[in-house]
């Protein structure tokens, strides 16, 4: 079989014309998600003592052009896949320098389609350029990352889910990621569980529908969250799952619109929404929206996968199909509501993501789940997660699994902090170096 497999990539390398790099590097990488990397690390761990060290293809005295590589690869069938893999780790180089925006997918060597996108993984290199970043103990081997550092390759479509890669010029303006951007001099974040108490609506007992309960809105809280984060100067807001109602999302917008969007904080903002008519009759949709500074909709994320209760109640969504990755100059942000954060087939795709900012609005009474795949997500993808937490009564007991998780360590220890007792809310700050 592995034989065949090489034959088959050889021949469909050869086919290329000269510098068609990208399709080239995703020919590559889909090669080895196909056949693993076991060959060729082998291979690595034979002639390297660190896999770091590993030689690329296109730099220094290694730069062969790609008919020089191809020869290579003919010739010597022993180190096929070590060849491949330096030349993958080379090819990451050269679309580097080639700077290219890659707009459209790649067919893989699976014959599916595939985005190519840059990792961006800031904060994560935040933590390392303050001795404070995971190791590689701390992270999960035998992946393609380690060799290609600024760029990933994601499949387009999986399981039903669209993967949706969201370049800065295509969401947001100029302003706003100006903004984003001088966050990558102070970054930090708020959590805010709102206390105020939810209901279901009456309908069938096999039904599950959230609404807000009494008739005022939650400006007041919403202000003293706004509030809050002018205060920290916090980038993010982000409120739970189904907690504003369609009132309070206009409240919320009034609030903001009324600020200086240039200076004031937040930035962005990320609110869960109260169960809402679907235009499919007899379903619902839930939602959680992107606000930006000004109070405008910048993206809505409708939930995926519907929560069902141990007596057999469940939410009768019109369900989204769409998983979007906004990229940002802070990181690339990947909105998810609650149990689709830790979905597998969910996780599937963004495991292989560029996705390393992860926003949850969560409605639960408790969150060890999403705790464990928090970890992963952080050895997969370098990923913080920043998760604020409630249940329908607004109980602090609840509200206290509001948690974020982030790449770096603090007293040797990978960063988890769940919400402080005696706290309204939970603010994340990411340390720079020298602070």
């Amino acid at each position: 079989m592995g034989q065949k497999q090489r034959e088959e990539l050889l021949g469909r390398l050869l086919a290329l014309r000269t510098g068609e790099s990208a399709r080239t590097f995703v020919l590559l990488w889909t090669y080895f998600e196909t056949v693993g990397l076991q060959d060729a690390e082998s291979a690595v761990d034979r002639k390297y003592t660190d896999r770091d060290a590993l030689e690329r293809y296109g730099v220094g005295r290694n730069s062969l052009p790609p008919t020089r590589i191809l020869d290579a690869l003919v010739t010597d069938a022993a180190e096929f896949d070590l060849r491949c893999l330096r030349w993958l780790k080379g090819l990451d180089d050269v679309l580097q320098r080639q700077n290219g925006t890659f707009d459209g997918t790649v067919t893989g060597f699976d014959r599916r389609q595939y985005w190519i996108r840059r990792r961006n993984d800031f904060i994560a290199n935040q933590y390392a350029s303050n001795a404070s970043g995971l190791t590689t103990a701390d992270l999960q081997g035998g992946t393609l990352r380690r060799y290609c550092r600024t760029f990933v390759v994601i499949l387009a479509e999986h399981a039903g889910l669209t993967v949706e890669c969201k370049a800065e010029r295509r969401w947001g303006d100029g302003l706003l990621h100006e903004r984003l951007k001088a966050a990558r001099r102070e970054f930090r974040t708020i959590c805010w569980p709102l206390s105020r108490p939810l209901e279901l609506r009456n309908g069938p007992p096999t039904h599950l529908s959230v609404t807000t309960a009494g008739e005022t809105t939650a400006a007041g809280e919403l202000q003293r969250a706004i509030d809050a984060a002018q205060q920290h100067h916090a980038t993010f807001l982000i409120f739970p799952e189904l907690s504003l109602s369609p009132d309070d999302l206009v409240a919320l917008h009034g609030l903001l619109a009324s600020r200086d969007v240039a200076s004031d904080f937040p930035v962005l903002t990320l609110a869960g929404v109260t169960h809402q008519p679907s235009v499919i009759e007899g379903l619902e949709v839930n939602e959680a929206v992107l606000l930006g500074a000004d109070g405008e909709i910048l993206h809505r994320h409708t939930k995926m996968y519907p929560f069902e209760a141990a007596g057999g109640a469940i939410e009768r969504l019109e369900v989204g199909r769409k998983l979007s990755v906004l990229e940002s100059p802070i990181g690339n942000i990947t909105p998810l509501i609650c149990l689709e954060f830790f979905n597998f087939k969910v996780a599937a795709v963004l495991q292989q993501s560029h996705a390393n900012i992860f926003l949850v609005p969560s409605l639960s009474e408790t969150t060890g789940a999403h705790e464990i795949t928090a970890v992963i997500y952080r050895a997969h993808n370098g990923g913080t997660t920043l998760l604020s937490n409630r249940d329908l009564e607004g109980d602090y007991k609840a509200a206290r699994r509001t948690f974020y998780s982030a790449p770096g360590k603090r007293l040797d220890r990978p960063i988890l902090q769940y919400l402080v007792s005696g706290d309204r809310y939970l603010t994340y700050e990411l340390e720079f170096p020298g602070t």
